[in-house]
């Protein structure tokens, strides 16, 4: 019973899959579908990836089909479109009275463990639907069920409103280099190295293409606090 995919392979999804239920259980099917589906979004990710995103848990895995299914029947990851289980998730817990989905950079949501725990997170771009303000919301895998900052809740040094921002990604690297200012003056007055236990999303303002001041939202273990960077 083989447990091996193949990242890369051509040939229709149903007709591979077909033949690969014939050959193995189903968890492997599970993670068979998944890394198919990658693929035709546009991704080659290797087996290990999927194994931790699924995992042995056949529910995980198909509430993630039924996200990647969602987003191949609107375009490409790359492009972007908020697949449908989002909207959804919003809805369901009435965000969307306050908050409209508004890619006001690229790309419009991103996912990945930002806690810590295991499962990847969902950070989408929001606007606050009475003001107009942008932000970020944070639906969380596990309890508490989300976080916003910006879009009219302030955050850190980023205010309730992060339209200055040009640009934000996942930030991977295990320290950050935080700046620190006088109280009094506002003048900056150095920084220190902070280690960092697991990912976080950095967002930033630039000029001519470099990054000049903006900050990481970090979670500590107990809550989300704001790195400041640069400027």
């Amino acid at each position: 019973m083989s447990d091996t995919i193949q990242a890369g392979s051509s040939g229709s999804l149903l007709f591979d899959t077909v033949r690969y239920v014939r050959a193995n259980r189903f968890d492997a099917v599970i993670k068979f579908v998944t890394v198919k589906l990658f693929q035709n979004l546009g991704y080659l990710p290797g087996y290990e990836c999927v194994r931790q995103l699924v995992g042995d848990n056949a529910k995980r895995g198909i509430f993630l089909l039924m996200g990647l299914l969602s987003t191949g029947l609107q375009g490409t990851c790359q492009g972007k479109p908020c697949p449908e289980w989002i909207q959804d998730s919003l809805k369901s817990k009435r965000l969307d009275v306050r908050y409209e989905l508004n890619a006001w950079l690229k790309p419009g949501w991103m996912s990945e463990d930002l806690n810590g725990d295991g499962t990847p997170d969902i950070a989408v771009l929001v606007a606050e639907r009475a003001t107009h303000k942008k932000g970020i919301l944070l639906l969380m895998s596990k309890a508490p069920d989300y976080f916003v900052f910006g879009a009219g809740t302030h955050f850190g040094d980023g205010s309730d409103d992060f339209g200055w921002a040009g640009k934000w990604y996942v930030y991977k690297k295990k320290t950050a280099y935080e700046t620190r200012f006088d109280k009094k003056s506002g003048d900056i007055q150095g920084g220190k190295q902070i280690k960092l236990a697991h990912p976080c999303i950095s967002i930033a303002s630039g000029e001519d293409g470099a990054e000049v001041s903006g900050g990481l939202i970090y979670w500590t273990g107990k809550s989300y606090r704001w790195i400041h960077q640069g400027e």
